[in-house]
């Protein structure tokens, strides 16, 4: 709305309350729950892990409000309140539609590909490298994380060149906070505004052995003579294994790479194959 001139400032957010037995009962029909964990719940929330057995329900609300910037002469908040510096700058949107399945991603990756290289040329920035993190929707199940990677993996072997030399930090707040269901994307879109802010990334809380280079050259093998945009090779491990970074369960905070502009690419992909990124960047005056 912002970019087409329809408004000058928007409040937009989600919340989310699904802890009740209906919605819980539900989801154990869809096998989507991990039950693996029931002694110690804490640990059951583990993206990327290689012991993730389906996410844990949670319930939460996040809103974030858009500002045109500059602010235009006509903005009628202007005369009431003093306009704050803004927190982060959103450069880029991307979306996909890949009507897969009901409830599980296409395991070829092409709809988040799609969705996250829409956001990357929406941006107009030059190299894949510029980002400098990338905080997955990856909600701890055993498909849809190796399915994201395996879409990032992708990019990397077309789009990434390591203009920077710096690592690309991928983890998941999942681990921490469980998944919110349609209140996720705001509250991830408020982390990862808040890390570009204050220059910290959130690490992957229960992951301790990483999905392997094996298992993700496995899948992007599998899926090289599928009708996606982009087709395997052996690039796509290699800069994936050099320079993506997923931080361990000990690692609590990362520190952002301080060679370039902190740049975050943060996903949120839903039932029905709906998937929409965001690129946010730390704002610069």
């Amino acid at each position: 709305m912002i970019q087409n001139n329809e408004a000058d400032l928007v409040v937009t957010g989600a919340c989310e309350s699904p802890l009740n037995a209906w919605i819980i009962a539900a989801f154990c029909r869809l096998r989507a729950l991990c039950t693996q964990f029931n002694d110690t719940p804490e640990k059951a929330s583990r993206p990327f892990d290689s012991l993730r057995k389906g996410f844990v329900l949670s319930e939460g609300a996040a809103a974030v409000v858009l500002q045109a910037w500059p602010p235009p002469d006509s903005f009628l908040v202007e005369s009431f309140i003093e306009t704050p510096k803004p927190i982060a700058e959103v450069i880029g949107f991307g979306r996909s539609g890949d009507a897969h399945h009901l409830v599980a991603p296409d395991t070829t990756g092409n709809g988040a590909l799609r969705s996250m290289l829409n956001a990357f040329k929406d941006s107009k920035l030059e190299h894949f490298s510029q980002i400098g993190h990338i905080n997955c929707h990856a909600t701890s199940t055993p498909i849809g994380d190796l399915t994201e990677l395996s879409a990032i993996a992708q990019i990397f072997g077309e789009y990434f060149t390591p203009q920077y030399h710096t690592p690309v930090v991928i983890n998941s707040i999942k681990g921490h906070l469980g998944h919110c269901l349609a209140a996720a994307g705001a509250i991830e879109t408020v982390y990862s505004a808040l890390s570009v802010n204050q220059n910290r990334i959130c690490g992957n809380l229960n992951l301790h052995n990483p999905i392997s280079i094996y298992e993700l050259m496995e899948v992007l093998k599998s899926n090289s003579s599928s009708s996606t945009s982009i087709s395997f090779n052996e690039k796509c491990i290699d800069l994936f294994k050099n320079y993506a970074v997923l931080p361990r369960h000990d690692e609590i905070q990362v520190a952002w790479p301080d060679s370039h502009r902190r740049i975050v690419m943060t996903n949120s992909f839903g039932f029905g194959g709906t998937n929409g990124t965001l690129l946010i960047s730390e704002w610069t005056d």
